[in-house]
């Protein structure tokens, strides 16, 4: 690949995360409640049914998730990314040719589910964090932008082509996107930049090469999985960011439907959403700033506190007014703790076993994180109404963000 010498080649790595979180979260999670309106609509199924497919295919993150973590610290990105590019276009193929719940069940679950796990933060997450050290929040505030990014441009084009042609060809869509877009992210991607002969931050090419190396080495503290688990601070953020999770994810796949039930058309629903992950992309630069100046734990809490109360606003709202107000909430804070919650884990614990511990973590909180979208469909088929799932996500932001508080940074000695 061509690259202008004079730009820290860590920079391209982020660009790459970029695309993959627009990838993963633009098509993985935002579009499914896309989709979701329309199959329950043409396939004449149950939301809470469709959910579960949903919850299926997470549960197996928690076997794929480990795995990832492991090939990745020891191999680097780029096979995990090619198997995730063709497991979805895959599946996608497959999917267009079915009308039978089980067949979807199977085909989503094995290649889609599994295919977005590889392509997804985990993996884009983690590698951008191996290349940066002093720099690392301002890069990752660019590599997680990807995700609203991809909230921004996505649901739009897929709700139109869906109403327009239906939505197999949204999946065709989908397929087509991820095999273009994810093979060239997968090509620019490496390991870390001791593989090609770098140090963290580009400082190798600085005149004070020794003394920044042996500074850098001596002021970067590793912890390995089982190290890290040794800490309290762990299983605070774990316990935190997974129970935040639930809500994230339960309202990432029901928006668009409690949306519609409000009164809104799909595709005003579908610029609604646009709309609100147009303010998450503006968030990410704004919470770096913010981070330069406080903890990262302070700016998490405060994030999930945000979500909750983007979530009270939304359930009083009357009028297109109050959605509005909840699009800006619920957009600059909760918005930006995929950015904060991603920079957390190597802020505490280092980035040398980063695929390790991401990948466990992640495997810990699926059941949470499945069980959002599940809980908010069984809900809704019992109560006709989102009014109560929503309220108990509210609690859940609130619970997550008193965990993240109390989380202090651990060190080797403690």
């Amino acid at each position: 690949m061509i690259t202008n010498k004079n730009i820290f080649y860590g920079w391209y790595i982020a660009f790459a995360a970029f695309i993959l979180g627009s990838l993963s979260y633009g098509f993985g999670i935002v579009s499914f409640g896309v989709f979701l309106g329309a199959m329950t609509t043409s396939m004449n199924w149950s939301s809470g049914l469709l959910s579960a497919i949903y919850v299926g295919g997470r549960l197996l993150g928690l076997f794929v998730n480990p795995i990832v973590g492991f090939i990745l610290d020891k191999h680097g990105p780029k096979r995990i990314i090619f198997a995730g590019v063709i497991l979805v276009f895959s599946g996608s193929i497959l999917i267009f040719y079915t009308t039978n719940f089980w067949y979807f069940f199977i085909i989503y679950s094995l290649f889609i589910s599994i295919g977005f796990i590889c392509i997804g933060h985990t993996v884009a997450d983690s590698t951008v964090s191996k290349w940066f050290l002093k720099k690392r929040n301002r890069a990752m505030a660019i590599s997680t932008m990807g995700l609203s990014f991809g909230g921004v441009v996505i649901p739009i084009p897929v709700s139109i082509i869906i109403e327009r042609y239906g939505w197999q060809a949204g999946w065709l869509v989908v397929g087509f996107s991820v095999l273009i877009l994810g093979s060239f992210a997968g090509f620019v991607m490496f390991k870390d930049p001791e593989s090609m002969g770098l140090l963290p931050d580009g400082e190798n090419e600085d005149s004070n090469f020794n003394a920044i190396n042996e500074s850098t080495t001596k002021s970067e503290v590793n912890f390995s999985l089982a190290d890290s688990t040794k800490h309290r601070s762990f299983w605070y953020i774990a316990i935190g960011t997974n129970i935040a999770g639930t809500a994230i994810n339960g309202v990432n796949i029901h928006l668009i439907s409690h949306l519609y039930q409000f009164g809104l058309p799909l595709s005003q629903a579908a610029i609604l959403l646009s709309s609100l992950y147009f303010i998450q992309t503006i968030a990410k630069p704004i919470w770096a700033i913010i981070n330069e100046r406080l903890a990262t734990r302070y700016c998490l809490s405060l994030c999930y506190l945000g979500g909750g109360i983007g979530l009270i606003i939304l359930l009083m709202a009357e009028s297109n007014a109050g959605l509005v107000l909840f699009v800006f909430v619920y957009g600059l804070t909760r918005g930006a703790q995929s950015f904060i919650s991603a920079l957390i884990w190597p802020d505490y614990f280092g980035r040398e076993h980063i695929g390790s511990i991401r990948g466990t973590v992640t495997s810990m909180g699926i059941v949470a994180s499945a069980g959002g979208p599940l809980l908010a469909g069984l809900l809704f088929d019992i109560t006709t109404s989102y009014q109560i799932a929503f309220q108990v996500f509210i609690f859940f932001f609130f619970i997550g963000s008193i965990f993240i508080f109390l989380a202090k940074k651990p060190n080797l000695y403690q």
